[in-house]
């Protein structure tokens, strides 16, 4: 019964942090469901959110500057210079998709991320996509 009211507790925070972090409510709603799978419903707050179209607009910059932040911490000096140079001179002009295959290839280790931006590796089939083409 104490696990179950900590759960509650917990749920019930989760969409005021989404909140404060400008996030949508349909983000809160998969992120509840994949780490609870309970419905939403049971939350103590009920407030329904409109999803507004300067919302993707937000989510669209806070992804670009993450992707500049990710390519300017990266181990490498050299690979953290060349994606830091790509990531100014191309972000805006990158969509959802391109920036989620960017999401995928910032979790490859250093040696193999230069190798397959000099394409000096035969590419996995997860990593062909449009955004490794661009870099």
């Amino acid at each position: 019964a104490n696990k179950d009211c900590w759960r509650g507790v917990f749920q019930a925070m989760v969409p005021l942090l989404f909140r404060r972090a400008g996030l949508q409510m349909r983000l809160q709603r998969a992120y509840l469901h994949a780490t609870f799978a309970t419905p939403v419903s049971c939350l103590h707050h009920r407030r329904r959110f409109a999803v507004s179209a300067g919302g993707d607009e937000k989510a669209l910059m806070i992804l670009r500057k993450k992707m500049i932040h990710q390519a300017r911490t990266r181990q490498d000096p050299l690979l953290a210079d060349f994606l830091l140079g790509f990531a100014e001179a191309k972000a805006q002009q990158l969509d959802m998709k391109d920036l989620a295959d960017w999401q995928e290839l910032m979790k490859c280790d250093e040696e193999f991320l230069m190798n397959l931006a000099a394409d000096k590796v035969q590419t996995p089939a997860e990593f062909e996509t449009p955004m490794l083409v661009k870099l």
